[in-house]
């Protein structure tokens, strides 16, 4: 039986990353849908600052601070988490929020007491994994991504025209990059990962990313004008094969023999035989279709199966 052949991209069959990505906005309880910036507390909760004040999220509700709890202005625009667990804030300009009022608030997370900058102690100023907010504070700007063009410096893999952009992560040493009509990648090292579709971004924004951040489990928090999304990716170390939805010809995938040959090249060709038929994997999926076959077995790289009738495979024709 001579193979019938599918075509179909191996990176979307066999993807190396599998991502989990969700939308948050006003539906959700947000107080604004523009986020400027977004922090993670010791005790795991997720801050963000809006145009409409300050947002503790829990990971399912949402809990509000603004001027009438304290905050000198609803403006959040830039968040810090210091190592005694305050939260310091910094406001910005209302319709130019990049920009500092040079007035800076301390939450605590526990009491929800709002104080002056000017309230923390010394101590906790001075402490080495301090020093560098308090540092930046007294410079009185506001911690912003910072966008590069990819044609000065980018050296990775991905394919960036002069309209794509990146956008570094502050303390993280990881990129996202806009890319041209494809969407927004994660970067760190030597791993780059699909997070978003050209169609998760919006065009109305021009794509505009306000700030990123990635908590403690990993999580990536993206800032838009629009909301915020929530992503997690993880490897995939398991690639399935011959499923229903790889392939119509076998309604019941059940493997009952599996050979995976290597030629002199290195390249793999699994074979495997379903409940009804035989179906190989190298860079095309192909179908042998056979009366029902109960089994695989390779001798001396000749590859047999057995059903009610016994079949050897021709690799010159490629068929059994």
């Amino acid at each position: 039986m001579a193979p019938c052949l599918a075509q179909f991209n191996y990176s979307e069959v066999f993807p190396e990353f599998t991502v989990e990505k969700e939308f948050i906005s006003v539906e959700d309880g947000l107080a604004a849908r523009e986020v400027y910036c977004v922090a993670q507390d010791q005790n795991g909760f997720i801050w963000f600052g809006t145009k409409f004040g300050l947002n503790r999220y829990d990971g399912n509700n949402f809990k509000l601070f603004t001027t009438k709890n304290g905050l000198f202005s609803n403006t959040v625009s830039n968040l810090f988490v210091d190592n005694d667990n305050h939260i310091i804030i910094q406001y910005g300009l209302q319709w130019s929020p990049t920009v500092s009022i040079g007035k800076t608030d301390v939450l605590d997370p526990e009491t929800f007491k709002v104080t002056s900058l000017n309230g923390i102690s010394k101590t906790s100023k001075s402490d080495k994994k301090n020093s560098w907010i308090y540092n930046y504070i007294s410079k009185n700007e506001i911690l912003r991504i910072k966008q590069l063009s990819p044609k000065h410096w980018y050296e990775g893999t991905l394919n960036l025209g002069l309209s794509s952009c990146l956008y570094n992560m502050p303390g993280n040493n990881a990129q996202l990059a806009i890319v041209d009509k494809e969407g927004l990648y994660y970067i760190k090292g030597n791993i780059t990962v699909k997070l978003l579709n050209k169609t998760d971004l919006f065009e109305e924004d021009n794509g505009r990313i306000n700030y990123f951040f990635q908590d403690a489990l990993d999580n990536i928090w993206i800032c838009t004008p629009q909301g915020v999304y929530k992503i997690k990716f993880k490897r995939n170390y398991f690639h399935t094969f011959f499923t229903r939805l790889q392939q119509k010809k076998d309604p019941l995938p059940q493997a009952r023999g599996i050979y995976v040959e290597i030629n002199k090249n290195g390249i793999k060709t699994v074979y495997a035989n379903l409940m009804s038929s035989i179906f190989s994997f190298s860079e095309n999926l192909k179908h042998y279709n056979l009366t029902p076959t109960w089994g695989i077995l390779a001798i001396n790289n000749n590859i047999f199966s057995c059903g009610y009738n016994f079949y050897e495979f021709e690799k010159e024709s490629l068929k059994f």
